[in-house]
């Protein structure tokens, strides 16, 4: 359940990549390429990839659905060296 004021913001660019945490927030792995691909499917063509988005944003043509889903077993991953908790 997501409740107050969350964001849906860039995460780390891959699963392996670490010094990333969340504070409730939705980070998204890959957010750069799934951007752009969004704008792409927009049909915009010239525009930026950040003006595409700005402009389904501002028409509110861009919904954000979250679907329920399965929380994962953790697993306890050994911190590589050179980081610390």
């Amino acid at each position: 359940m997501i409740t107050g004021a969350f964001y849906i913001h860039a995460g780390p660019t891959a699963l392996t990549d670490y010094g990333w945490g969340a504070a409730g927030c939705t980070e998204v792995i890959g957010f750069t390429a799934m951007k752009a691909h969004i704008a792409e499917l927009s049909d915009q063509p010239g525009k930026s990839v950040e003006d595409a988005i700005k402009e389904l944003v501002r028409q509110k043509m861009l919904i954000i659905k979250l679907e329920q889903a399965t929380r994962p077993t953790a697993v306890e991953v050994p911190m590589p060296t050179g980081y610390s908790w």
